[in-house]
């Protein structure tokens, strides 16, 4: 290999290491504004509900926005082959699903029911299933 090949090699390395931080540093707002959305719906969602059954539904609410997120991330935004393919969008998506998962669930968790509690894990369970047969 010529030493002009391992320049522009290594100049393309350095390239797509900024082009990935710079991706990260735009997906931080992009995932605090899903947060910011999510919450602010399941509130204004649930304005006229009891107090537990508003906590299930905002927990419920929480759960199908999270993996709905995270769906869009990986399949929509994610795919390579998509025209609708974009870095910073999908790990904006991923941190603020994960946000929202976190934050609106295990905060709650003790005031849950227990068929949500069984919901989140199967939850959880199904996506580590299939994120393990995309990792081989």
């Amino acid at each position: 290999m010529t030493s002009h090949k391992k320049h522009k090699k290594y100049k393309q390395k350095k390239q797509d290491k900024r082009n990935i931080i710079k991706s990260c540093v735009i997906a931080i707002p992009i995932g605090t504004l899903y947060y910011i959305f999510i919450n602010r719906a399941c509130l204004s969602i649930t304005e006229h509900v009891t107090t537990q059954d508003k906590l299930n539904k905002i927990i419920l609410l929480s759960l199908f926005s999270g993996i709905f997120g995270l769906i869009m991330a990986f399949k929509i935004f994610g795919n390579n082959k998509s025209k609708l393919y974009n870095r910073s969008l999908k790990y904006g998506l991923i941190f603020g699903s994960i946000l929202v998962l976190i934050d609106n669930i295990m905060y709650n968790w003790n005031n849950v029911s227990n068929t949500i509690k069984m919901l989140f894990i199967g939850f959880i369970l199904l996506f580590i299933s299939i994120m393990t047969y995309k990792i081989k």
